[in-house]
């Protein structure tokens, strides 16, 4: 990220997943994917993003991952950002969402 948070520095240094740095790399790997113009499956390095969809609509951007063995980021964002839902998010949710965002923010950062 362009900043080193508190909540990323819990993570890596203390090893706890927060909701808090799972929404900030979420933002940040959306931020990361606009600036990234003209991205497609064949550029060099970036075959990692096969796995990811990307939505981009009139209701804002979305991540996605195709397979169905990868944690669903985008409805791990949604039950944190709408706390109201009854889903409710995991302390294994955090960290395999945020594991995947971190190899794509690393594909994503090339």
């Amino acid at each position: 990220m362009p900043y080193n948070s508190s909540s990323e520095i819990n993570y890596f240094v203390f090893d706890l997943p927060t909701k808090t740095y799972f929404l900030e790399l979420y933002e940040n790997v959306l931020d990361l994917f606009k600036t990234k113009k003209g991205i497609t499956d064949d550029n060099k390095g970036l075959g990692e993003l096969k796995k990811w969809i990307i939505d981009q609509s009139s209701s804002g951007t979305a991540i996605r991952l195709k397979s169905a063995n990868n944690p669903k980021v985008s409805s791990t964002r949604h039950s944190i950002g709408h706390p109201r839902e009854t889903v409710n998010v995991t302390e294994e949710d955090l960290v395999k969402g945020i594991e995947e965002m971190e190899i794509l923010r690393k594909i994503l950062n090339r």
